[in-house]
């Protein structure tokens, strides 16, 4: 079996909700598709690694199609694509395409060392003064989506992507059916939560987004009133 091959199988059985997974495979494809699994090995995969890095990042041009974007790849990015051929390596051994002994590609590759990134934190206070600015939005629905963001630490995909029948408000439960890592989530609502839902606008037809704008099947885009609303500096700043 090539490795084309292989990542069709293992696409047709990922459960995630990873929505770079896709390009990230496409990279390995486009590189070592039509290689026998077996053959690839940990000088194939270093050299691969090492054109991804000198290639650096791609953007999408209308009337050019996909085009450098002159920027280097970030070490998170260069790692996760190392991360997804791993993956894929880890389905075929558990599928007995490959055999246990089998000796990873990944094995010995190193991967980037990846920044600590700047930890930042908000007091009460400055989530009270966010959400207060959020409710002078047009979207009135800004204000829930952050509280509920922060009480229940739903990422921003399982936000946009609720609806009203993953809701229930008798029991004070938000489930998101698959997470990023493929699993289901059962979220508890605090009662201001739970409130605040209530005399949400729309009609919270069992099918419509939670947080849709007109079009009650589509999420609301609302980065803009958000970077507004979200002009507070975090604990520590000045």
């Amino acid at each position: 079996m090539n490795l084309n091959a292989l990542i069709d199988a293992y696409s047709a059985s990922y459960r995630g909700r990873d929505p770079s997974l896709s390009a990230r495979l496409r990279f390995w494809r486009s590189r070592l598709g039509d290689r026998e699994i077996s053959s690839i090995d940990a000088d194939a995969v270093d050299e691969e690694m090492a054109f991804l890095a000198q290639r650096g990042a791609l953007k999408f041009i209308k009337g050019k199609g996909i085009v450098p974007a002159d920027r280097p790849l970030s070490p998170a990015t260069l790692n996760r694509h190392l991360v997804a051929l791993g993956s894929v390596m880890t389905f075929a051994r558990r599928r007995r395409l490959l055999p246990r002994t089998h000796v990873s590609p990944l094995h010995g590759v190193e991967k980037q060392r990846e920044s600590d990134g700047r930890l930042l934190y908000l007091t009460t206070e400055q989530i009270e003064s966010v959400i207060a600015c959020a409710a002078l939005a047009r979207w009135k629905k800004l204000p829930v989506l952050i509280r509920l963001a922060f009480t229940t630490g739903l990422r921003l995909g399982a936000l946009q992507q609720l609806r009203w029948r993953d809701v229930d408000l008798q029991s004070g439960r938000a489930t998101v059916e698959r997470t990023k890592n493929g699993r289901p989530h059962v979220a508890h609502l605090t009662s201001t939560v739970i409130a605040l839902m209530r005399s949400m606008p729309g009609h919270r037809l069992p099918d419509g987004l939670v947080f849709s704008g007109h079009d009650e099947h589509r999420p609301h885009h609302f980065r803009k009133a958000w970077s507004i609303a979200g002009r507070v500096p975090a604990h520590g700043e000045p």
